[in-house]
């Protein structure tokens, strides 16, 4: 195991820094400006393709005395996770140990919102202790809104050490005005970049050898306004002509054709096979001499090149094309971006569509032979082999699916169309991991309907239909684990064959197998077994080096918490936690926070459990939404418990805030429901009983985390005190005994028979009250459970005392009372912080009424930044339908506007 790493892979000829031509002119009036407004957060270079923006900036950072690093930006960095993986990168290549939390954060499976992000990374850019330069090269090639936001915001609050330079053709989405109007800003435009007639005459000569009248100089540069490329066209087309009187002569009138024409000029002046080498490689965006061999075969009879990749190279390095060497070892290149556009128009003039496909496929083939899958598939797909380019993903999602790079998987299978995908049980199999991933379980669900038809058509003796079938079957048996109804057996049975069928290569899917295999033992009862998949888990090779060890010891967590033994799971959480801070892993730090947390908040060790509650709050990196969601329902009841009911409330809402700027519905209702179980808790029953009209309790799910709404409608129900409520809170009760005794979840358990024990006695029968709290005292003993009773106050303080006087024998009455002496306090807080609570229909800012599901969807897509139109077109309704769901949804959620 080692300390995170991005899990984007990184082409790392993009972060090189493109180098100067031996020929270019110095431009040190240009340079000057540059350098002496080094200390403004931000320079703009904003002009068309071909006036030397790239040459200025490589120029300056070559005489520079600060370090800079380099962002050569193409398409695929319109995803805010692949361009922030890029820019991390870059930093990093300069401060190999910066940015490392942010990295982090962009490392999660669900990473946290943007502005978290953002505001994560101005912190540690803000860290570094010396300045540096950072070039984006090519911005205009960013539209993505997300990446957008992020330099936005980047440029809102600066950090002090970096100084960021755009290159782009066209102005980017940024407040410019704003920028200009506090001096954070440098421009150089198109008017800064044209040569003038001086440096038009040295250009020249430079690149001629002879000596240039001023007179010729004045023409090219009014005919090529300036244009560095245009004039660089003119210098080789010179090189092969009379003179210069000659292309000057034939220069057309129209400066609109005067860049068709030089071109026209370079590359007739080229033999054949050369030129054909030239339009075959713009095809490419970079090569190298392996590559160009690939797809101009010299034994291709439709091709008149006879000559190797590395001839082709060697003569391209000194014909003073526009080729930019890409790394330091000469061994990728690519064409100036204008110059290669202009190649490729002449090759769909000279070329069929069918041969460039052709040089495509051939392109497609070597990237992938190098692991090169991204533009494999690019190339792949370009050729119009949509289903060869489904074969690609195919062959690689394992190792993606075995490095954990899910999102990178999620770019591939959205790079191929729908149809494709399913007429391929591998990629449908690979599409419901996805959804699991991100634990959207109906769509997993969904999707295994699909594929589990195709499955069954194929060769049932294949190794890789075995496979498969043991992928399906272990998401089946999530599905059956986590999906209600709960079907333990059944969840049992599907982990068995996915175990049995699943090869060990294919560590992800196994150790998911395994995990779920551990959870359904437990679900049905076998604790022994559970334990024993766990550890035989630990054991195996592949556990010690990958992060599957954590994933397994955070099992045997779960497993523990189930069983109600703090004491085992103080132990692992304990060895989680080492682990994580030694190899840099945070999410498995986070969890083991978690265990620690609830386990002191069990105990009733109220300091040490803020201690590592409050920690998980504090960072900015939610590495796993239900890990920090449960965190702070915990870290919220401890200082519920501290007399802070303020904090408390804060807290949770904080959780409510996030779930709806990510559009997480799920957390939304955990929150909403826990909102009710702080009502409860700090008397505002009216609160909690407004809550309860709307919440329907079923259907139940395994539950192996801290907080349980079903467990707050119960006590919302037998604090109201009706014969109506109570006869109500006996069913539920009785459902949720039932559910949590099939389930074998010993830790809930404790919760729902204390509850049925003040429940009984408050109907007047005291026996069967003390009877179900003794049972309830007894799974409570062996971890050392005090706050779920002390948490019930002094109705629960009062049976106890009964009990203690009724049967002497068990003793753990008398430390739970001593708790209660100790906790001075037998009444619901009133502390002095807590502000007045008011009935949610009046004006509480977030539970005004609960959300139905047809507008929890909605709310999902509206997070999506999707349409009315795009919203019914999915669920299947009418905009206007669409709209009047979503001004109740604005109504209910108290605000104005989807922002």
């Amino acid at each position: 195991m080692t300390a995170e790493t991005s899990t984007v892979p990184i082409i790392y000829t993009k972060l090189h820094r493109p180098p100067v031509a031996s020929d270019h002119l110095r431009r040190q009036h240009l340079l000057d400006r540059l350098n002496q407004n080094r200390h403004r957060p931000l320079t703009l270079l904003s002009a068309p393709a071909g006036y030397g923006k790239t040459t200025l900036m490589s120029c300056w950072l070559e005489s520079c005395d600060v370090p800079s690093t380099w962002i050569s930006l193409d398409e695929n960095d319109n995803d805010l996770k692949i361009f922030l993986a890029y820019f991390l990168a870059a930093v990093q290549r300069i401060f190999p140990d910066a940015v490392r939390e942010t990295q982090a954060m962009l490392n999660a499976v669900e990473p946290p919102t943007l502005q978290i992000l953002a505001r994560s990374l101005i912190n540690e850019l803000d860290q570094i202790e010396k300045n540096f330069i950072l070039v984006l090269d090519d911005y205009h090639i960013i539209n993505d809104k997300e990446v957008q936001d992020l330099l936005i915001e980047l440029l809102k609050y600066p950090p002090s050490p970096m100084h960021l330079v755009l290159a782009t053709r066209r102005d980017p989405a940024i407040p410019l005005t704003l920028n200009r109007a506090r001096s954070r800003m440098t421009e150089i435009r198109i008017q800064d970049l044209r040569f003038s007639a001086e440096e038009t005459t040295a250009f020249l000569q430079g690149m001629l050898g002879v000596p240039v009248d001023d007179a010729t100089a004045a023409v090219l540069k009014e005919k090529t306004e300036g244009w560095v490329v245009g004039l660089r066209l003119a210098a080789l087309s010179m090189r092969h002509r009379l003179g210069l009187e000659h292309i000057v002569a034939n220069l057309p009138e129209d400066n609109r054709y005067v860049m068709d024409y030089l071109l026209a000029e370079v590359l007739s002046n080229q033999p054949e096979g050369i030129l054909e080498y030239l339009l075959v490689t713009a095809i490419l965006n970079r090569f190298c001499t392996p590559l160009c061999d690939a797809i101009c075969d010299p034994g291709d009879r439709s091709l008149t090149c006879k000559i190797g990749g590395k001839q082709f190279i060697k003569w391209l390095k000194t014909s003073d094309l526009f080729v930019v060497p890409l790394d330091d070892q000469g061994r990728w290149y690519r064409y100036h971006h204008l110059f290669q556009k202009l190649l490729q128009d002449q090759l769909k003039r000279k070329f069929s569509p069918d041969d460039i496909a052709v040089c495509h496929k051939r392109a497609g083939v070597w990237f992938n032979e190098n692991a090169l899958v991204e533009e494999a598939l690019c190339h792949t797909l370009e050729g119009g082999d949509t289903e060869g380019a489904a074969r690609l993903v195919v062959q690689h999602r394992n190792d993606a699916m075995n490095q954990e790079q899910w999102h990178r998987l999620v770019r591939w299978m959205g790079m191929l169309p729908a149809n494709i995908i399913e007429k391929f049980p591998e990629l449908l199999i690979t599409q419901a991991w996805s959804f699991w991933n991100r634990m959207r379980l109906p769509e997993m669900a969904a999707v295994l309907d699909k594929a589990e038809p195709l499955l069954a058509a194929m060769s049932s003796d294949s190794a890789k239909t075995t496979e498969l079938q043991g992928e399906l079957y272990a998401m089946r048996s999530i599905q059956h684990y986590l999906l209600a109804p709960c079907d333990g057996p059944r969840a049992l049975d599907y982990a068995r064959l996915a175990v049995t069928k699943i090869s060990r290569h294919q560590y992800s899917a196994r150790g998911c197998a395994m995990i779920v295999l551990a959870m359904s033992y437990q679900m049905t009862g076998d604790i022994g077994r559970a334990n024993s998949v766990v550890l035989k888990a630990l054991n195996e090779k592949e556990a010690r080096r990958t992060t599957q060890h954590t994933r397994m010891l955070t099992t045997l967590g779960f497993l523990q918490w189930l069983e109600a033994d703090l004491v085992q799971l103080e132990q692992t959480a304990q060895e989680l936690f080492k682990l994580g801070m030694e190899f840099k892993l945070t999410e498995s730090s986070q969890i083991a926070r978690y265990f620690l947390g609830v386990c002191h908040y069990c105990r009733n060790d109220l300091g040490s459990a803020e201690e590592h509650l409050a920690a998980i709050i504090k960072s900015t990196n939610i590495r796993n939404v239900f890990n920090f969601t449960h965190s702070a329902f915990a870290l919220a009841l401890v200082y519920q418990s501290q007399d802070r009911p303020s904090k408390a409330r804060e807290m949770n809402r904080m959780v409510i805030k996030h779930s709806l700027e990510t559009g997480h519905t799920a957390m939304l209702q955990m929150a909403t429901a826990f909102e009710a179980e702080l009502a409860v808790r700090q008397g505002n029953f009216a609160e909690a009983n407004h809550w309860g009209k709307r919440f329907d309790p079923e259907p139940f799910r395994a539950t192996h985390r801290f907080y349980m709404p079903q467990l707050t409608m119960a006590k919302v129900l037998l604090f109201k005190g009706t014969p109506e409520s109570q006869e109500r809170a006996v069913t539920l009760l009785t459902q949720l005994h039932e559910f949590f005794t099939t389930t074998h979840n010993t830790r809930f358990l404790i919760d729902v028979l204390s509850l049925q024990a003040l429940l009984s006695d408050a109907r007047g029968d005291e026996p069967n009250a003390l009877s179900v709290l003794g049972r309830a005292i007894i799974l409570a003993e062996p971890g050392g459970f005090i706050r779920p009773f002390l948490d019930l106050g002094p109705k629960m303080a009062d049976l106890l005392n009964r009990l203690a006087k009724q049967n002497m024998d068990i003793k753990y009455v008398g430390q739970l009372l001593t708790a209660f002496r100790k906790e001075g306090n037998f009444t619901v807080s009133t502390a002095s912080d807590a502000q007045p609570l008011t009935p949610l229909s009046s004006s509480h800012p977030y539970m005004d009424e609960t959300l139905t599901k047809r507008e929890l969807e909605i709310l999902s897509l509206l997070t999506q930044r999707l349409k009315n139109r795009e919203i019914a077109d999915k669920l299947f309704i009418s905009p206007e339908t669409v709209k009047r769901h979503t001004i109740n949804i604005y109504g209910k959620l108290n605000v104005h506007t989807r922002q």
